[in-house]
């Protein structure tokens, strides 16, 4: 067979070698990964630092997750956890190819709506400022006068306190939010839940009770009947400050509702989180039907969520992605390789040669060499994570007159580089139906007789491959 012929059919037979194991890592890669029997189990410590722990003969090993991880897995179904994490600290989502964590993605909308309150403090108090020091001069102004049918309303302005119930609500709806923010597990959610009923009943109470002093201030207010032009005007005047003061509590009411709304909001998240535990942890993605034929990758992101208990606003601060790469444990690990061996493989030659009587008869020549074959091998590493690259070795290829196929064993050099020897067997030019010293008319006769049979008994052969697969 012609040379570029040979060639070809390497070529070919690499092709569908390096088909048949494509998507291929690395051997060091998937020999030093480690083997999980059918979870991951997730320890998020910050956006930087997560933790997982596995299990080697029997020894727990705890583990830091890295921005690339590899797996293998045993199972034919996997599962991703993630220990409790409080969601006013994280977010976690995990998307494969296959399917997307939902069960954070109504928080963090809520996130980017709801709670970006950055209003609810800065610039209401300042807005009431000046409100509260004109009522104070309004109620030094009328406590003045002195007149009997005035002199409970400087009484129920000083009442009002808004000022100080203003500081009052927000430090009872930190107390909430702080509170929420110190949970560390899922038993901690329904006492700090209840723990929270008391500070939010005050903050509605509170509220109910600003109400209905400025409603009674109002009815006072109009119960009084300006008699002559120095009553009008201190009527005219309380009356406008009430109004101010009124204006401003309402606005104000709304926001703090507002906040009350997200506090609901984010605490039915905890019940949301809490119904889905699995002891103290999570589930974030099943993976089913795992298979050898298949590579699959995660993409895992850590948000870290920042909290303003100034103006109880929420937002993302940092963020990182970890990418997992899972794969079916298998005992060996195929990888194609391609190279030049040296044999000891002959071929049986016959010519013609004559009798003592002067005929034409068939004589054996010298055999015919094939010291050189090229093939295209399948080396079958075991799995494990010795650093002894040694592998099964099995082959095809061509000589100078037909196929032949191998089996061996090898061991890897350096990088991607194998010495391997090993037993060839391929098909003998035999005669068929005549034998040595048959008179025959000439070569011709002897080539038409001429059938290949297997040879069950090997040659040896000792060589070097490159590693075509990673």
């Amino acid at each position: 067979m012609k040379k570029q012929t040979q060639l070809a059919v390497i070529i070919l037979l690499t092709t569908i070698c390096s088909y048949v194991v494509r998507g291929q890592s690395s051997v060091s890669n998937i020999r030093e990964s480690i083997v999980l029997p059918h979870e991951l189990d997730l320890r998020v410590k910050d956006v930087n630092t997560i933790e997982y722990k596995y299990y080697e003969n029997g020894k727990e090993i705890p583990k830091t997750f890295d921005t690339l991880n590899n797996f293998q897995v045993k199972s034919r179904e996997f599962r991703v956890y993630v220990g409790f994490i409080n969601p006013m600290k994280y977010q976690v989502s995990i998307i494969s190819k296959d399917s997307e964590n939902e069960i954070f993605k109504g928080f963090n909308d809520y996130l980017t709506s709801v709670l970006s309150l950055e209003h609810f403090t800065k610039g209401v108090e300042q807005d009431i400022s000046g409100v509260l020091k004109s009522s104070e001069r309004t109620n030094n102004f009328l406590n003045v006068k002195g007149r009997d049918k005035w002199e409970n309303i400087p009484k129920l302005f000083a009442a009002l306190n808004y000022s100080d119930k203003r500081k009052e609500i927000k430090g009872n709806l930190k107390q909430v939010f702080n509170r929420l923010m110190e949970i560390e597990s899922g038993d901690q959610v329904k006492s700090s839940i209840q723990a929270n009923q008391s500070d939010m009943g005050k903050v509605i109470s509170t509220l109910d009770s600003l109400s209905q002093q400025f409603e009674r201030l109002k009815a006072k207010l109009s119960e009084i009947v300006p008699s002559d032009a120095e009553s009008k005007t201190l009527h005219m005047l309380a009356t406008y400050q009430l109004e101010l003061l009124q204006t401003d509590f309402e606005r104000y009411k709304l926001e703090v509702q507002e906040v009350v709304k997200a506090y609901e909001g984010v605490k039915a998240q905890f019940i949301a989180i809490i119904n889905k535990l699995d002891g103290n942890r999570l589930l974030l993605s099943p993976i089913r039907g795992i298979n050898e034929e298949r590579v699959y990758n995660l993409e895992i992101t850590v948000k870290s969520i920042q909290f303003n208990e100034e103006n109880f606003s929420m937002k993302v601060a940092n963020s990182k992605v970890y990418k997992v790469q899972l794969r079916k444990y298998t005992t060996f690990i195929p990888v194609v390789s391609s190279g030049v061996f040296y044999t000891n493989l002959t071929f049986n030659r016959y010519g013609t040669g004559v009798d003592d009587s002067g005929n034409t008869i068939i004589a054996k020549t010298a055999d015919d060499s094939n010291e050189l074959v090229s093939a295209a091998h399948l080396n079958f590493y075991r799995n494990t994570d010795s650093s002894l690259n040694w592998f099964w070795q099995f082959g095809i290829g061509l000589t100078k007159k037909k196929p032949f196929v191998s089996l061996g064993v090898g061991l890897s050099l350096i990088d991607r580089l194998n010495l391997s020897l090993g037993g060839i067997w391929t098909w003998q030019p035999e005669l068929s139906s005549l034998s040595i010293g048959d008179l025959v008319a000439g070569t011709a006769e002897i080539e038409d007789n001429i059938s290949y049979k297997f040879k069950s008994k090997p040659n040896f052969y000792l060589g070097l491959s490159f590693n075509l697969t990673k």
